[in-house]
């Protein structure tokens, strides 16, 4: 019983990693970074532009497409995709701590999306090129000897938040502000129960972001959810910048990697922007509309 509810309490305590962990708490690599970057290095990838539609800024950078990566025809996963969907969707929907604590308490999260990359991936040796997260990116295998797979998640917000959050509003909402601070919180949630997941089914689990290894250099980040939920087939890039995923972009993402073998999401794009309209046809300027503080211009 004592070990139940600490588990459940434990997770409003101040333990946040961030750059105001205490002196101590962070633990460096044992090895050096491992840096493998593209599998074919292109000389001219930080400056070359593929052919741009006449009706978009020339300087609006498209990368190379991102190559889908298929599962051997030797791979056997050791858990079905569904179970651990169904894991964490419940633990969305049932747990107390998806809540707001202000007003009728609704839920903070919708029904996540989820998805699956390999770790052996050649995606994430891309992430440590230059031009998309750096060198300073650590591959799965870095956080986890053994390495399989990588889970990513992306918690919508739900209804009653967006509701608060109207477009015309010049500030913030009390529900948004407090569903993304309270919000975070639950990342952490699932993060630490989906290791466990992984625990008790026989393997070994690391959830980067509240690892005490994690952090970042000169702003880059050792672990980028953001593109981890790229190489995971959740979504991709927009002009601002943020994730559009199926349920759009107003949410939060987390990952967690186990050395249980899982089946890869087949990604539904190739391309960085696959998702952005404006990418496609310069026809989309909802983010530049949208932005109070017009950070894009």
């Amino acid at each position: 019983l004592v070990e139940g509810c600490y588990e459940r309490l434990w997770i409003w305590a101040a333990y946040d990693i961030t750059k105001g962990s205490p002196p101590g708490f962070r633990k460096p690599f044992e090895k050096p970074l491992i840096h493998r970057g593209s599998p074919s290095p292109n000389p001219e990838r930080k400056t070359r532009r593929r052919d741009v539609p006449a009706e978009l800024d020339a300087r609006f950078f498209l990368p190379d497409p991102v190559e889908p990566y298929q599962a051997g025809p030797d791979f056997k996963p050791d858990l079905p995709n569904e179970e651990v969907i169904a894991f964490i969707r419940n633990l969305v929907k049932s747990d107390f701590r998806n809540a707001l604590p202000e007003g009728d308490n609704p839920p903070i999260w919708d029904s996540p999306l989820v998805g699956f990359a390999a770790a052996e991936d050649p995606v994430f040796a891309r992430l440590q090129d230059p031009e998309v997260v750096g060198p300073s990116h650590r591959l799965p295998e870095e956080w986890l000897p053994g390495a399989r797979s990588v889970v990513s998640v992306f918690l919508p917000f739900s209804e009653p938040i967006h509701k608060a959050y109207r477009r015309d509003s010049r500030y913030s909402a009390l529900e948004f502000a407090s569903g993304k601070w309270n919000g975070s919180k639950f990342l952490n949630v699932i993060r630490r129960n989906l290791a466990r997941f992984f625990e008790e089914r026989g393997g070994g689990a690391v959830a980067p972001n509240i690892d005490a290894r994690y952090d970042s250099d000169h702003w880059q980040p050792f672990w980028s959810e953001r593109h981890v939920a790229f190489a995971a087939g959740i979504g991709t890039f927009g002009l601002q910048d943020a994730m559009i995923t199926e349920r759009g972009a107003y949410g939060r993402l987390c990952s967690v990697i186990t050395t249980l073998a899982v089946s890869p999401t087949v990604r539904p794009y190739r391309e960085i922007y696959g998702y952005c309209l404006y990418a496609f046809d310069g026809s989309c300027r909802a983010c530049i509309d949208r932005c109070p503080s017009h950070a894009i211009s």
